[in-house]
């Protein structure tokens, strides 16, 4: 793929996913072809979801990014560049052949599957296999937007403050880092599990066993603390490491007091009508 036409770069975003969508059956558009799919078991194990209704989230974070970038970036356009960051199977980061030419878009995974998998489905952009903590093989000052979805909602603080500190490096000044994290909506998910332990079977039950202490883990968050609860399983798939991959939940308050001093905090919302993850928006000074 080259850099998106016109008739894709005329579409309102509502219509651009409408098209997004479309291409699960047909991936020509305009004479465009757009990025494939892996099996709906490969979609789920990554993202929980598959086909139309992984689509419908990543469109949502997509707006969600959009409006950021609106309020304290500007604007996307042919000179910008964007990473994704946790790339998976790409199911974001073909959204943004809308707004940014494919030679500024980038995909980083620690998962060299995820790598694999985006290109031998034609996912856009430049995609790197990096290490589980950093740094990264990007130089400074390299990007105008790097968002991650569901990225910092699995990993341990160490890891998140190593990766904020990266980040903002690679960000250029006035960039904005996006991600998302644990919320109240997840938490209280896992205690309507807990009211019916004995139905519990599969995934679900190994989740409950993750969090032997629900009220402390309330407590904790609603204090404004970050929470990491490893999994009892032990590891979190392809090849991570157990001591840094878990349950992550991050408090507005956290966020704005130990991110805020790396990078300006610019907001937080927990809005489960639109994302089951906090959004956290950050700039680069």
């Amino acid at each position: 793929m080259t850099n998106a036409p016109a008739p894709i770069n005329a579409l309102t975003d509502e219509a651009w996913h409408e098209v997004v969508k479309r291409s699960l059956t047909e991936r020509a558009f305009e004479g465009v072809e757009l990025p494939g799919f892996p099996p709906a078991e490969v979609q789920e194990r990554f993202v929980g979801a598959s086909y139309e209704r992984a689509l419908d989230e990543a469109f949502n974070f997509y707006t969600a990014i959009k409006r950021a970038v609106a309020e304290h970036g500007g604007g996307l356009g042919d000179d910008s560049r964007v990473l994704d960051f946790g790339v998976g199977w790409g199911r974001i980061l073909r959204y943004f052949l809308k707004d940014v030419p494919e030679t500024g878009l980038y995909g980083l995974d620690a998962m060299p599957l995820a790598i694999d998998l985006c290109k031998q489905i034609g996912c856009p952009g430049s995609l790197v296999h990096g290490a589980q903590l950093p740094p990264s093989v990007f130089a400074a000052d390299s990007f105008d937007v790097v968002y991650a979805y569901s990225v910092f909602s699995h990993l341990s603080e160490r890891a998140q403050l190593a990766w904020v500190e990266e980040l903002g490096r690679v960000l250029r000044p006035g960039g904005l880092l996006v991600v998302t994290s644990r919320s109240d909506y997840f938490l209280s998910y896992v205690e309507q599990l807990d009211g019916r332990r004995e139905q519990l079977a599969g995934h679900e039950e190994q989740l409950l066993a993750t969090f032997p202490d629900l009220p402390q883990v309330r407590a904790r968050y609603e204090a404004g603390e970050f929470v990491f609860v490893p999994y009892a399983t032990g590891g979190g798939g392809g090849g991570l490491d157990e001591e840094l991959y878990g349950e992550a939940f991050v408090p507005r308050a956290y966020a704005e007091r130990v991110w805020g001093e790396r990078l300006a905090f610019r907001g937080f919302t927990d809005d489960p009508a639109q994302l089951p993850q906090s959004v956290i928006v950050l700039q680069k000074q």
